[in-house]
């Protein structure tokens, strides 16, 4: 597999950005080392030979054989034979290179008396020990012209605070000495670069000791900067890894007693990587370096799973159970993080996609590997309990404390994510990645001593003209310069360097050429010459000596790109680039940083210009990376969302597990602002690694809830435990890097701490209470859970009620102040508002059915006391909704709500705490007035929706007022609004009213008393014919349905496929009585056993099963009551109770012959008079349809969901006949009934014949 270190690879893919990676890879001023040169500041008198002599020792030594190797070329040193082959380009294009200001200085030098004095300079610098050098400089150029590009030339690498002195470029006080290396590699080859370090300390250490400390030196670039980082980096691994691992090691090993627990713990992890390195190497044979060294990062989660394997097998001692509790929740742990993960391929960066990959492939494979390679290597029976130990017992006790039971803790989380949300200050992304460099004091210093030579600290800002053809790209270039010009005589920029002068385009060229035309006319050439011809004959020159001289002025050729390639190679590559059919010209911008933004202004937007700094370039990337994150975040909480949700088979259970996630998340984004943490690359990885275990925290979690949910097994604590452990081996793996120097690693330490402790605590403490709020209410477990279709539905009637509330006060304060009628006809305008809320109310409700039957058509203008068995509170809601003339009596409470109280008091609403008397003759008023007076008779909510005992107190008030009694059955508003539950529920709601009871009716008896029960049985007959109506098998399904959801998706499919196929158990319901005992052998979950008792309540249900996961979690359903028992048994070894009846559905097969004899034999004995058998099994015989019984059997026992005696798996199907040859010598009769259309399955109804 192929490695890619390039850097640049973790940038974001963008054209602009694709540009400004293609400049910056091209130009060496990225990579240069500056080495400064200076004299010790203890000498007085500067000596700028020294530091020649230094600095052309150094250069000799860098040359050297044992540098060459790790460097490029030195640049710095000018010398004529150096710089004769460029002089000698600069003398043939010489029209090129000069402009205005030298035309100006050419003038000035054209009088008889300079030119006498330039051949006079010429003539003595021929004759001098040196003149061999100088001579052809000096016949070419008599004028000196070209030294006027030349320095130009110069000023390209020489900066205004410095000049020339022997060759060298020295500071203007002759203090100060400076030349560049160009390294042979890129600052990102750290090692390579370390090397050449070493040998330039090593040569300076030799120079000053040979230069007696006079003279001293210092470096500074990209290039000792990453080495800095690089040292420190791996100075502080070293030393946060030490800890971290005799920290863990001793933490773990007090903990698990285990010699081999660091190799279990990281076996599937390093294999899970090693596959996820082969898949990539199938997949990509090139991959970013990067990403794979970031990606061992999350080997953290792929240890996860061997940490709770292990610490499950601890508490559980079994192999077997700790593979059925955890492989669930690590198989969806891991394919929600590799999802989350995958989400990375969605960036834009190469190295995030590769990183997101390998990632996702590590994370899932070490999961299986979790449960594949780990089992093997235990024992099946394990000591279920280590030898105590002080860290054990700590460990326990934290995650056996019941944080979510802390009202304060939960408040105070909740209380500080409403803050986080709209006040904390959102943490940012670090832009300058300079903050995140670790500088040494040396660095430091060299840097801060530069700044006060040469105004190092200038920030260097870069202008790229990009065209399709090199002279659109110069033009382009050639565009920008008045306006630097501008900025740079604005004070804005300090200086500036550009191609421009010395490698113009096509139009440039030929306006220089036009201007030196115009300037070198024929009479101002032949004057010139005339001029040099007689000062030269008076120093002896030949004739013709400067012709060549001559010959330049009168230049006339064309001037093209290629000839000034010599000068681009040696001066302007770097500014010049040329890639993928793009050329782009760079300009280089000295400002300072607070001016960026003005150069910024005036020139980002514009076409075929991109300017950019070298913070401006990660500041690029980081709002790439920015924006890539924030999508990424996005996406990957919609996919971990939706994956929850469909692992756990219910929204609701996706919701409250996603919601921790999400706070979490917010806590630790939040918390980072707060501590003033910026989000760069590092920290960025960390938090998906957090967000990753966070995913694996709620799962796990989840886990031991529904677990206990389910079975009512105290599990959560032992996930709880392993999710403590995980969290504490994180934090110390991750969090000792608090403790290095480098700010990146301290970075990542402090964004670990703040989100592991985050993730876990909110963890312990939201997700066991959302789940309880699921399926609790006030400490007591709800018979129909909430689920998310109840939670909308009340949420959307409780924003009715708050809306008709208001508007109902609203318009009650308008009517009573501002309309001029009379009171009693305001208050009939205020029941009719009130009934007409109600109304809506009831209609808003769109779970709910109403049915209002009043067949006798009571007349409600005839005053009356309406009586009404008590549900729930839609009971008042739909009573008034059908008669706005009636007033209802009630508790102190009512009219003291903030919501409604006030309006009830103003309609005249009664409150009895006090009793009857005081407001009797009220009462009376009201009567008259023409209204009715309502009230529950049973004083309130029943809780099991029968009708409890009736007070006398309305009786009471029919007897003073002479009033009849109109009975209203309420049915299903308990259902559709139980007592103890906030939630609607989806069901209908029946309200029945009777016919008046005159005074003289039967009902009425002589005493209160009497009265009381006579009213309350005829209601309980006709409320009982009411119930026959509705409660039939298909209306019970719900309930069922109900008590067994959030106990996994396959049981909850399977309960919802049973009771559908067995058609709500219709069959079995007729042919059983509907008292008595039965016994149901083979009961699995209980589907058919609660269905039958609330069908008919009378009935007392026995179930037997061989499985005790089944048992357990039939036994902790909420409908589960005295009349309903559930045992875990062998049904060949069961001597079961004299019963009514017997059921054996699908049971016989699982057992040989002779068992089933033995058992059908035994459950015939114990079957009282006149008691009923129900078996159902396969009928082998029918070959065809016997096909689809033996294949549901095959499939349900294989997965596990049912269980077999035998290891084997062997199920004995008989034929019918076998069957009823047993049932004929037990002397029973028999009905076989057929009504399946799938399967082989018949039923046989028995019944003991009578003698």
């Amino acid at each position: 597999i192929v490695l890619e270190e390039d850097i640049n690879k973790v940038i974001p893919s963008s054209e602009k950005n694709n540009k400004l990676i293609t400049v910056l890879q091209h130009a060496k001023f990225a990579d240069r080392l500056l080495i400064c040169i200076s004299q010790n500041a203890s000498e007085e008198n500067a000596d700028p030979a020294m530091l020649t002599a230094y600095a052309g020792a150094l250069i000799d030594s860098l040359q050297s054989k044992a540098a060459t190797p790790y460097i490029e070329t030195i640049e710095g040193r000018f010398t004529p034979a150096s710089l004769s082959g460029i002089y000698n380009l600069l003398y043939e294009n010489l029209p090129l290179f000069l402009d205005g200001t030298d035309f100006e200085s050419i003038a000035a030098q054209l009088n008889d008396s300079s030119i006498a004095i330039a051949i006079k300079n010429d003539y003595e610098a021929l004759i001098s020990p040196g003149g061999f050098v100088m001579k052809d400089f000096i016949l070419k150029d008599p004028l000196s012209l070209t030294p006027l590009a030349l320095k130009k030339l110069e000023a390209l690498k020489v900066s205004e605070n410095f000049d020339l002195y022997d060759d060298y470029i020295t500071s203007k006080d002759r203090r100060n000495l400076l030349f560049f290396v160009i390294p042979a590699n890129s600052s990102t080859e750290t090692s390579k670069n370390a090397e050449l370090l070493t040998l330039i300390d090593r040569y300076q250490d030799n120079l000053d000791e040979h230069f007696d400390h006079r003279a001293g030196m210092i470096y500074f670039g990209s290039m000792p900067v990453a080495i800095g980082n690089a040292k420190q980096i791996k100075q502080d691994i070293i030393t946060t890894v030490s800890i971290a691992i005799l920290l863990l090691f001793l933490f773990l090993g007090f903990y698990f007693r285990r010699k081999l627990v660091f190799l279990l713990l990281f076996l599937p992890a390093l294999l899970g990587g090693g596959f996820a390195l082969a898949m990539m190497f199938i997949l990509k044979t090139e991959v970013s370096a990067i990403s794979l060294g970031l990606g061992s990062v999350m080997l953290g989660i792929s240890v996860d799973y061997a940490l709770h394997f292990l610490s499950h097998l601890r508490h559980t001692g079994s192999v077997k159970t700790v593979i059925r509790d955890i492989a669930s929740p690590v198989i969806m742990s891991s394919i929600t993080t590799a999802s989350a993960f995958l989400c990375l391929l969605v960036l834009r960066s190469e190295a995030m996609r590769d990183l997101g990959l390998f990632a996702a492939l590590s994370v899932f494979s070490s999961a299986i590997f979790t449960l594949t390679i780990l089992p093997p290597l235990f024992k099946e029976k394990q000591q279920a309990v280590a030898r105590k130990s002080y860290v054990n017992a700590l460990i326990q006790r934290m995650a056996s404390f019941a944080f979510h039971k802390n009202g304060k803790l939960v408040w105070l989380i909740v209380i500080l994510f409403i803050i986080f949300m709209f006040t904390a200050r959102k943490v940012e992304f670090e832009s300058n990645m300079d903050s995140m460099n670790y500088m040494t004091e040396d660095l430091t210093d060299a840097e801060n001593y530069l700044d006060s030579i040469s105004s190092y600290k200038l920030r260097s800002v870069y202008l790229v003209s990009s065209a399709t053809s090199m002279d659109d790209a110069l033009m382009i270039n050639e565009a920008q310069i008045p306006s630097i010009e501008k900025l740079q005589k604005d004070g804005v920029v300090h200086s500036y360097t550009s191609v421009h002068t010395f490698y113009p385009s096509a139009e440039s060229r030929k306006e220089k050429l036009s201007t030196w035309h115009l300037f070198w006319d024929d009479q101002k050439i032949t004057d010139v010459s005339t001029a040099i011809d007689k000062q030269a004959a008076i120093y002896k020159f030949r004739e013709n000596t400067f012709a060549s001289f001559y010959e330049l002025l009168a230049f006339r050729r064309e001037i093209n790109t290629a000839d000034l390639d010599p000068l681009r190679e040696a001066f302007l590559d770097e500014f010049i680039t040329d890639a993928d059919s793009l050329y782009m010209i760079t300009a280089v911008l000295k400002v300072k940083a607070e001016d960026k933004a003005v150069v910024y202004e005036a020139f980002e937007g514009k076409e075929n210009i991109v300017v950019f700094d070298r913070q401006s370039l990660t500041s690029s990337f980081m709002e790439g990376l920015k924006d890539d994150f924030n999508t990424l975040i996005i996406i990957s909480l919609l996919v971990v969302f939706l994956i929850l949700t469909l692992s756990f088979g219910r929204i609701e259970l996706g919701i409250i597990t996603f919601i921790p996630l999400l706070i979490s998340w917010v806590f630790t984004l939040r918390l980072m602002g707060l501590l003033g943490i910026r989000f760069n690359i590092f920290n960025i990885i960390i938090s998906t690694f957090i967000f990753g275990l966070g995913i694996d925290y709620a799962i796990f979690c989840m886990r031991g809830l529904l677990q206990e949910y389910q079975y009512g097994r105290e599990k959560l604590t032992s996930y709880k435990t392993s999710i403590l452990l995980s969290g504490i081996t994180t934090i110390v793996g991750i969090g000792v890097l608090i403790f290095a120097k480098h700010p990146a690693l301290q970075s990542i330490a402090i964004s670990a701490i703040i989100g592991i402790f985050s993730v876990i605590l909110i963890t312990y403490v939201l997700l066991p209470r959302l789940f309880n709020f699921l399926i609790k209410h006030e400490g007591r477990t709800r018979k129909w859970p909430v689920t998310f279709k109840d939670f909308i539905f009340s949420i959307n009637t409780f924003l009715i009620f708050l809306t008709g509330v208001s508007v109902l006060n609203i318009s009650a304060l308008i009517l009573k102040y501002l309309v001029p009628i009379k009171t009693v006809r305001k208050k009939r305008i205020a029941h009719r508002m009130l009934s007409a809320a109600c109304w809506i109310i009831a209609c808003g409700s769109v779970n709910i059915r109403i049915i209002i039957r009043n067949k006798y058509k009571n007349d409600s203008r005839e005053p009356a006391v309406i009586i009404c068995n008590h549900q729930s509170h839609l009971d008042t809601v739909v009573n008034i909704l059908q008669n706005h003339r009636m007033i209802l009596l009630t508790h102190t409470w009512v009219q003291k709500s903030m919501f409604f109280g006030w309006f009830v008091k103003y309609i005249d609403f009664l409150s009895v705490d006090e009793g009857l008397d005081p407001v009797m003759d009220q009462m009376r008023d009201v009567v008259r007035a023409g209204n009715s007076i309502f009230v529950f008779p049973e004083g309130t909510r029943s809780k099991n929706l029968e009708i409890a005992r009736f007070h006398q107190g309305a009786f009471h008030i029919a007897r003073e007022l002479d009033l009849d009694i109109i009975p209203v059955i309420s049915y299903g508003s308990g259902n559709a609004m139980p007592k103890f539950e906030p939630f609607l529920k989806t069901s209908p709601v029946s309200m029945t009213t009777l016919p008046r009871i005159r005074q003289d009716s039967p009902l009425i008896k002589d005493t209160l008393l009497a009265t009381s029960k006579s009213v309350r049985q005829y209601m309980k007959e006709e409320y009982a014919v009411i119930r026959k109506q509705f409660e039939t098998p298909a209306f019970f399904r719900k309930k069922v349905v109900r008590n067994y959801l959030y106990r996994g998706p396959v049981l909850e499919w399977y309960m919802k496929t049973k009771i559908r196929m067995e058609k709500h158990y219709s069959l079995f319901h007729d042919q059983l009585p509907e008292k008595g005992l039965i016994t149901d052998i083979g009961c699995g979950y209980g589907f058919m056993a609660y269905m039958l008792q609330l069908i008919a309540p009378g009935r007392r249900i026995i179930g037997y099963d061989y499985d005790p996961d089944k048992i357990d979690t039939a036994l902790h359903c909420a409908l589960n009551n005295k009349n309903a028992d559930f045992i875990t048994a062998d049904a060949t070894k069961l001597d079961p109770e004299y019963s009514d009846a017997f059921i054996l559905a699908d049971v016989l097969h699982y057992m040989p012959d002779q068992e089933q004899i033995k058992l059908i034999t035994s459950c015939a004995g114990k079957l009282n008079e006149g008691g009923v058998m129900i078996i159902r099994d396969a009928d082998a015989a029918m070959r065809k349809k016997h096909l689809g019984t033996k294949l549901s059997e095959f499939m349900s026992t294989r997965i596990g969901f049912n269980k077999t005696p035998s290891k084997d798996y062997k199920l004995y199907f008989r034929p019918t006949d076998f069957y009823l040859e047993v049932f004929r010598e037990l002397d029973l009769d028999v009905q076989v009934i057929n009504d399946t259309n799938l399967t082989s399955n018949l039923v046989y109804i028995l019944r003991k014949r009578h003698a």
